[in-house]
């Protein structure tokens, strides 16, 4: 009998565009960027000091430019505005209902004056090749001459980028959001949903694959890190909207109750087994102020886990029994296959120890000769 076909392919497979997104290479500890992450804790736990040292770990990769802060303490925490570099017109209450329109205009500002940048070190560039040709000064283009000379005539020193960090000036912007539950900023403001569901999309690029930068494509972004007292709230708390878009998760000093740690594990059910989860939770409470950390975007070539005690600890399930994608399919059928062979012969030694019907009426003729 011919075997009969499982699947049939077609010409159709998914590739993804070339040159529409700007990837930044971030270091092996580092999240992905932008970051989006849940700060979970009661006050005093130690959410402000996870946060801070997230981003002071990205200001040290030179991946963190700018920092603004939502926040109705932030001008009281002075150690934490001026060890990150936060400017005075970048704290913001988060009682203003059009807190998220102003850091979105932030963003774009941030994005045309990084591209006039560009465009200026372009120039500059086409303005050096014009003068080692040869040319004479009557046969450089006038607006590159006025551009990088002086009243005198003299050459004005190279254009600078206004961010000297790891990815060639562009922009890298964190907003940190503490302290917000119940607030105009938070509750039913359809501003700050759209701000959070477009945070990668952010600041948007004039695109042009074919610039020498490499740089004008894809969108400026900004990571967001949200300080919360509870994952879930009556009213006033974080939208689901935006919990269930985050790309990681914290739960700091072991605060959490039993219905938001059974939420958090559901999600990922994917990855790990329930009981595996709640393992890995009690591992990584085991000092005052630890802090368990789940990242949805993990580069499985640089983090063998998206699980983390604290920021430097990754902790990594046993692979045989834990996650759900380690087994391959056809081991899985394998397994599938014996398991319907022990049930099989389950049912087989079941019917073998009940009598049969011969028996039955052998054991009721000696009954009545025994009763004759």
């Amino acid at each position: 009998m011919a075997k009969k076909k499982k699947s049939k392919k077609l010409d159709m497979k998914i590739k993804l565009p070339k040159g529409a997104r700007y990837k930044v290479d971030v270091p092996p500890e580092l999240f992905t960027l932008p970051v989006s992450m849940l700060v979970h804790g009661r006050p005093g736990s130690g959410k402000s000091v996870l946060a801070y040292n997230i981003i002071k770990k990205y200001q040290n990769a030179g991946l963190c430019d700018r920092v603004i802060m939502v926040s109705p303490t932030a001008q009281s925490n002075t150690a934490l505005k001026e060890d990150l570099g936060i400017a005075d017109e970048d704290i913001f209450l988060p009682t203003d209902k059009s807190v998220p329109a102003k850091i979105t205009q932030i963003v774009e500002d941030e994005r045309d004056e990084f591209e006039r940048d560009l465009d200026r070190q372009e120039d500059y560039r086409k303005f050096g090749t014009q003068l080692r040709s040869g040319k004479s000064v009557y046969e450089i283009e006038d607006d590159l001459w006025l551009q990088f000379t002086d009243e005198n005539g003299d050459l004005v020193k190279k254009p600078e980028m206004k961010y000297k960090n790891a990815v060639g000036g562009r922009p890298q912007i964190f907003t940190i959001w503490d302290d917000c539950i119940s607030s105009p900023c938070w509750e039913k403001n359809q501003s700050f949903l759209n701000y959070t569901t477009r945070q990668r999309h952010l600041g948007a690029m004039t695109y042009d694959p074919k610039h020498r930068s490499g740089q004008k494509v894809g969108a400026l972004g900004m990571s967001n890190l949200y300080l919360i007292h509870s994952l879930k709230c009556e009213r006033g708390g974080l939208p689901k909207l935006v919990r269930q878009n985050a790309f990681q998760i914290a739960i700091v000093n072991n605060t959490a109750n039993k219905k938001e740690l059974q939420s958090l594990c559901e999600a990922c059910s994917g990855q790990c087994d329930e009981d595996v989860f709640y393992d890995l939770f009690k591992k990584s409470q085991q000092k005052d102020h630890d802090s368990f950390i789940v990242d949805f975007l993990h580069r499985k070539k640089d983090h063998p886990s998206m699980f983390r005690r604290n920021l430097d600890e990754f902790l990594i399930p046993d692979k045989s029994d834990t996650y759900a994608s380690s087994v391959p399919e056809k081991k899985k059928k394998k397994r599938r296959a014996k398991d319907k062979v022990s049930k099989a012969e389950q049912r087989r030694l079941a019917e073998a120890e009940q009598p049969s019907p011969n028996d039955l009426a052998v054991d009721n003729v000696n009954t009545e000769n025994k009763m004759c």
